[in-house]
Order: structure tokens, then C-alpha cells, then sequence
């Protein structure tokens, strides 16, 4: 992700915002790696395929590089490196050193056979070569291509972003696209463990930050920042400044009337900052601040399927659900992957689960008692991870053994034990995993058709009543096994309710009831009978919505 971002790598290969996009789609669905097999194995562009495997292409070239004149020869005729000179730009600089870096390579003595160079790099000498070389030119000092002028362009990201001007401090681009900084949170352990370990967790490093911003801000005896909203590219004022606007009720002025003369020069600026605001005011360009309206076109045939996460996005923010389910809107931003991602766990556990029990469902009905080997559950939990080995970071194939594997195994064999126990001697007249349903008839009806969806982990029926079993590997949604109860049987409480958290080895009996057909009935209505998508009254909510910058709720 960090190439594609590189605007020399995007020259090179002709990469567009459309290509990062559907690539930045694969790192959510927890792809770590990207492989041939991969990119022939699931939906992508054909122009994006194309540069991947221009990517591929060049990458195999170079490990498979033996000394410096196939090196010289890989940039001759594969890059052609010739056609960057370029007279006009008085270039030639670059090149007289980069042939002198590869002739100083080559006489260095590095790759001579008596120093066992092959013998310690192996099938890495292609790699080591390219790396060397890229290392030897970092520090050399050329000749500059462009004509010197007293114009210093602005500099990204906030961190080198302010210029100071006598007694003013000016700060640029101040937006939520760099401050707090994303990917905080990049480790094995949850913040709980954090905490209980001494190590520094996300929220104190977001505290920092906003503390450190604050020491900047008021370093100086009048301080003017711009920030930015472009809806185009989800980028909106940084909470921190949102918080010293609303503290010190702070005018927000807008003297500026094209956005695209940014970024401009500091001297320019400065003038602009000093002609519009004379150092008293913070500038922004205005956002989206309206409620959006409810239309029945928004609903397909006047209808709308919902499932138990949709209902949950629904109930805690109108807007939200309206932006998410129902326009699709996804916020282009890099995805920040993580060492041990709990969606991809969940998928894999869930689908090593379902495995197992359709490969028992018939034995179970005729009597036949969950009986499984330990070792041949192992051998299914390693062989669905290996199956997503690109969502797997290699650092942590150890961790993965080691610990996760074994857990996982040892939780499985335990579950179906528990299940032999319960169910010994009783007769089982449904056993079915990843239950799928699909209501027929609405479960709701004004104006819009509203019918309930759902797919049930574990659905039991015997002679001791029904049970839905919940798989869970990451946080527990309140309501969801009602919904499902609803779903399958019309009513509440047609059914026991089961949490298994594979976690901790540990089956969690769900006694309370958290949604009724007459509860789901009144969200359905109130949903329906208001004119717009409404709001969240908690700004908590708000903070880590990917829609803050569009609704601007959390910003009121």
C-alpha cells in the first residue's frame, strides 16, 4: 500500500486513485500479501491485473539477478533507463552517478567466489544486489535539476506543515487526514492488555498527540491554521482543532474561494493569511451540514431486507445506515492491517465449524454422537488458515502455530464434547449450520416492505426444544440471537440462547431478552414514519464514524 501511494512508483506503473481503491479493498478483507494466485482468484479490474503482474514481472527479474551486469543489463533493457534523460531538465547528473555507484560495486571485491557471497545469501543475491545499490545511491549528492527560486512550497504532513512569521505561527493542512494518525493501534494485544502490561495504549498516544498539537497552537502570541473538507477524498477538519473552535468559540471563516489554488506557495499564503484573517482566525472550507432526506426511490420496489448488523448500524444512527446499507458509501482511506485480525479469525473459525458439522449432520440424526479426533480437527483448523495465507503476516506464523492454532483446536473438541453431554440420549430432529433465512412475507409494512434476513450459526431442534448456538471470536452484539428467534419462529423466546466464545473455551447462556417482535415492530415504524435519516444523539458514536466529516454531527 505504502508503493502505491509513492507518487514516482504510481508514475512508473500508471497507477490511479480507482487502482488504490480496489486494492485497498483487499486489505480490509484482511489480505496482507498479494500473490499471483491471488489476484487470479478473486474480482479485480483487468488494468489493475495488469500492473500487478508488471509488478510481479519486475519483482521476479530482479531476484533472480546473479551479479552487477545482469543488474546493469535489468535496468538497460527492462526499465530502459535511458529514457529518463532528459537534456532539457539537465539531468545527466543522475545517471553519470548512478553507472558509477554500479562500477563501484562491481570492483569492490563484494562478489568475488572466495568470499562466499552466494554461499551466505543463497536464492537472495538478486534481492541483495538491488538493495545495495539503492543503499550506495541514498547518500550521493547530485547535481539539482531544478532552478532555485525564493518560493518554498508547503510541506505535508502536519508535523512539517507550520511556518512561522515573527510572533505568528502559521499551520497547514490541520485535517483528520494526519491528525490523530491513523494505525495507532497496529499490535497483537487488545488495549486491555496493553493497559494491564504498562504498554502505552492507543488513547494515550492519541492524548499526546492532542496535547502536543495544543503546545504548538498556543506557542505563539497569534496563531492562524487551515484546515480543509473534501468530500471527494473523505478529508475533514482534525477533531483536535474541531475541539479548540468549540472551547474558545472560535469563528470559522472562509476567505479563500477556490480550494484547488491549494496547496500553494508559504509566501503566498502567508500573504493571504495576513490580508484575510491578520492572525486572529482559523479557516475551513464549509461541509456538508444538512439531514439527509427520506426518498422512496431510496428503497428497491418499495422494500428493504435487513439482518441483525443492519438492524444494529440502524438503531444507533439513521444517517449512518442511510450512508453504509443503502447508498454504499465506502471512505477511500488506507486501511491499516493488523498482526492478528479478528474479522479474518472469526471467518476461519466459523467456516472450520461449519465443516465440521455438515460433514456430521446425518449421523447426529440417527443417533451418532458428535464423535471427532482431536487430531483431525487440528489438521482442519491448519489447512482453513493456510488456505488464507495472504491474510497472515509472516511475522506471526509462529504465534500462529503456536498459540492460536492450539487454542482454537483444543476449543473446538471441547464444544462438540459439550454438545455429546447435553444431548446424550436425546432425539435430534434438526441439526444445521450457517442456517440461512429469508422472510417471504414482510415482517413489517408502511409504505415500504420490511423483511428480515439472517444466517444462524448453529440451529438444534430436538425433543428438549430449539437452541441457536453463536460462534464468537471478537465482541458480543446484545439482540442479535433474538433477531434470529424472530426470524425462524415468529416470536421471542421460541428458543434457548447460546454464546460460545472460542476464546475461552466457555459456552455463554444468553437469559436475557433484548429485542421483542413488539420492540423490533416500533424501531421498524419510527424508522419509517419520519421524513429524514436521523441523527445519533450520542456524540460518542460520532468520534470514530467514518461519516463525521459528511453528517458533521459530532462537529455541531
Amino acid at each position: 500500500m505504502t508503493a502505491f501511494e509513492n507518487k514516482t512508483f504510481q508514475n512508473y506503473y500508471g497507477i490511479e486513485k480507482i487502482d488504490f481503491y480496489h486494492l485497498n479493498n483487499l486489505a480490509k478483507e484482511g489480505y496482507y500479501y498479494i500473490s499471483k494466485q491471488l489476484i487470479n482468484s478473486v474480482d479485480l479490474p483487468e488494468r489493475l491485473i495488469n500492473i500487478l503482474n508488471n509488478i510481479f514481472y519486475d519483482l521476479e527479474c530482479i531476484t533472480t539477478l546473479k551479479n552487477i551486469d545482469e543488474l546493469y543489463k535489468y535496468f538497460k533493457n527492462v526499465i530502459k533507463i535511458g529514457r529518463f534523460i532528459e537534456l532539457e531538465l539537465d539531468n545527466q547528473d543522475i545517471f553519470d552517478k548512478f553507472f558509477a555507484t554500479l562500477d563501484l560495486l562491481k570492483n569492490s571485491g563484494l562478489f568475488q567466489k572466495e568470499l562466499n557471497f552466494f554461499e551466505y545469501f543463497g536464492n537472495n543475491v538478486g534481492e541483495t544486489i538491488y538493495s545495495l545499490l539503492i543503499l550506495n545511491l541514498k547518500n550521493l549528492n547530485v547535481k539539482t535539476i531544478i532552478e532555485p527560486t525564493n518560493r518554498l512550497s508547503v510541506i505535508k504532513p502536519f508535523e512539517f506543515s507550520k511556518y512561522n512569521d515573527g510572533n505568528i505561527n502559521y499551520f497547514i493542512d490541520v485535517t483528520d487526514e494526519y491528525l490523530p494518525k491513523k494505525g495507532l493501534n497496529k499490535t497483537i494485544f487488545t488495549e486491555k492488555q496493553k493497559e494491564e502490561m504498562g504498554i502505552i495504549t492507543k488513547e494515550e498516544k492519541k492524548e499526546i498527540e492532542r496535547y502536543r498539537f495544543f503546545q504548538a497552537i498556543f506557542s505563539g502570541k497569534k496563531t492562524v491554521i487551515f484546515s480543509k473538507n473534501n468530500l471527494d477524498e473523505n478529508i475533514g477538519i482534525s477533531p483536535f482543532l474541531e475541539e479548540i473552535i468549540n472551547t474558545y468559540k472560535l469563528n470559522v471563516t472562509s476567505s479563500i474561494d477556490d480550494p484547488q489554488n491549494f496547496p500553494a506557495t508559504i509566501n503566498d499564503l502567508a500573504f493571504n493569511i495576513k490580508a484575510g484573517f491578520k492572525g486572529e482566525e482559523i479557516f475551513s472550507f464549509p461541509g456538508v451540514q444538512e439531514n439527509f432526506e427520506k426518498n422512496i426511490n431510496d428503497f428497491t420496489e418499495h422494500s428493504l431486507s435487513i439482518g441483525a448488523y443492519d438492524l444494529e448500524i440502524l438503531k444507533t444512527c439513521e444517517t449512518k445506515y442511510y450512508l453504509n446499507r443503502i447508498v454504499n458509501l465506502e471512505r477511500n482511506s488506507r486501511f491499516e492491517p493488523k498482526d492478528v485480525d479478528s474479522r479474518v479469525l472469526g471467518i476461519t473459525i466459523h467456516k472450520v465449524l461449519e465443516e465440521l458439522v455438515n460433514g456430521m449432520w446425518k449421523k447426529v440424526l440417527t443417533g451418532e454422537r458428535f464423535n471427532i479426533k482431536k487430531e483431525d480437527v487440528q489438521k482442519l483448523v491448519e489447512y482453513n488458515f493456510f488456505r488464507v495465507r495472504e491474510k497472515i503476516p509472516l511475522h506471526m506464523d509462529n504465534y500462529y502455530k503456536e498459540i492460536i492454532i492450539p487454542i482454537f483446536t483444543e476449543s473446538i473438541v471441547y464444544f462438540f464434547a459439550k454438545l455429546k453431554q447435553k444431548y446424550e440420549n436425546i432425539k435430534i430432529t434438526r441439526f444445521q449450520s450457517e442456517k440461512s433465512s429469508y422472510e417471504k412475507t414482510p415482517f413489517y409494512s408502511k409504505g415500504i416492505d420490511i423483511y428480515l434476513k439472517g444466517r444462524v450459526d448453529l440451529l438444534i431442534e430436538s425433543d428438549i426444544g430449539n437452541e441457536i448456538i453463536d460462534y464468537k471470536t471478537g465482541n458480543i452484539q446484545n439482540g442479535q440471537l433474538d433477531f434470529y428467534s424472530l426470524l425462524l419462529y415468529g416470536e421471542e423466546g421460541k428458543t434457548t440462547k447460546q454464546i460460545f466464545n472460542v476464546w475461552l473455551k466457555k459456552f455463554e447462556k444468553e437469559e436475557k431478552l433484548f429485542l421483542t417482535k413488539e420492540g423490533l415492530k416500533e424501531i421498524l415504524h419510527n424508522f419509517l414514519i419520519t421524513s429524514i435519516y436521523e441523527k445519533t444523539t450520542k456524540n460518542s458514536v460520532c468520534e470514530e464514524c467514518e461519516y463525521k466529516n459528511i453528517c458533521k454531527k459530532g462537529g455541531e
